[in-house]
């Protein structure tokens, strides 16, 4: 559900991933800027307000613009072949 989310141009809060299924995915929103982690529940309201009251949000939108992904798997794919 997160690339679909990052397709349908929506910040991604990653609370956590299925190891092996889905931390590719993870790695991909985090470190392109489609969105934040916290792992932390305790944590949860501050990240979401410091990423709707700061440049953050706006910032993840438009880095999920400027990628224009039209299929995750595909954006997925290429992004585990450089990686690896």
């Amino acid at each position: 559900m997160m690339l679909e989310a990052v397709r349908s141009v929506t910040a991604v809060v990653v609370t956590g991933c299925i190891k092996g299924q889905e931390s590719y995915n993870y790695e991909f929103i985090t470190e392109n800027g489609f969105g934040i982690k916290c792992y932390e529940p305790e944590k949860l309201y501050e990240e979401v307000t410091n990423l709707i009251e700061t440049q953050k949000l706006t910032d993840c939108l438009n880095n999920i613009l400027k990628y224009e992904i039209k299929n995750g798997a595909d954006s997925v794919v290429e992004y585990v072949k450089n990686h690896i």
